[in-house]
């Protein structure tokens, strides 16, 4: 997939993933985060599988297939 910063969409690198697709949110690696140099958003409560709650940061990007 590609991982594009929303706020630079010249800024992008290409990945392999597995995708949840009926997940809400998608977890990058901190490397590519720094990559991209990914800003935060804002931070949002967060509710894993095993139903335990974190607050995390909340960045802006876009995904994409290369097809």
């Amino acid at each position: 997939m590609k991982v594009t910063t929303v706020f630079d969409p010249k800024k992008s690198v290409e990945v392999e993933a597995v995708i949840d697709t009926g997940a809400a949110m998608l977890v990058l690696p901190q490397g590519i985060i720094d990559e991209l140099n990914l800003r935060k958003m804002r931070d949002v409560k967060v509710r894993y599988a095993n139903n335990k709650t974190e607050m995390e940061r909340l960045y802006g990007f876009a995904i994409t297939h290369p097809n």
